[in-house]
């Protein structure tokens, strides 16, 4: 019986309008949204953006380069820095002749600061296309300074198969 009781009282009180707006007066509705903080970093590629790896081949035939960037809407500092390190094969290697980029690329403990980032909270995208150049002949220096001695260009080296890796890192602060 107390339970129809309040089913009762309950349909009333819904049925006769004591919660609905009167006439003249606004009915309001209240959206509330989030958007949320993003950052994103890696290779641009037929892929799409960001990829977390990227292989190219024939390096020794043509300079590889390939574009890496980033895209966030964070409001931190952050520093982006890659390292760059010579070609291996087994105890043997290949120097690094050059690294050039379509942007400025400064020089930083044990590689290069690719860019550097202070937020603002919009929609940052910034992207480089980096080359990198094997040492093709001995002599000269390669992309740190240091001599390309005999066995450590391409025209020197032993046969084998190469392997180059480039490391991105981000540093926040």
């Amino acid at each position: 019986m107390k339970r129809s009781l309040i089913v009762l009282v309950l349909l009333s009180v819904v049925l006769t309008g004591v919660f609905a707006v009167s006439l003249g007066n606004p009915a309001t509705a209240t959206l509330n949204a989030t958007i949320g903080e993003y950052f994103e970093h890696g290779f641009h590629t037929v892929e799409g953006l960001y990829q977390a790896s990227v292989t190219k081949n024939n390096a020794f035939t043509t300079d590889p380069e390939f574009v890496y960037g980033y895209r966030t809407n964070g409001t931190g500092s952050f520093t982006f820095n890659m390292v760059v390190g010579d070609f291996v094969s087994g105890e043997n290697s290949v120097k690094i002749a050059a690294v050039s980029a379509s942007s400025p690329l400064t020089p930083a403990s044990g590689g290069y600061t690719v860019f550097s980032f202070t937020g603002s909270g919009s929609d940052k995208i910034a992207e480089t296309t980096i080359t990198i150049s094997p040492a093709q002949t001995t002599g000269g220096d390669d992309h740190t300074g240091a001599a390309i001695e005999e066995g450590h260009s391409v025209d020197s080296a032993p046969a084998g198969d190469y392997v180059s890796t480039i490391t991105f890192s981000v540093i926040s602060g």
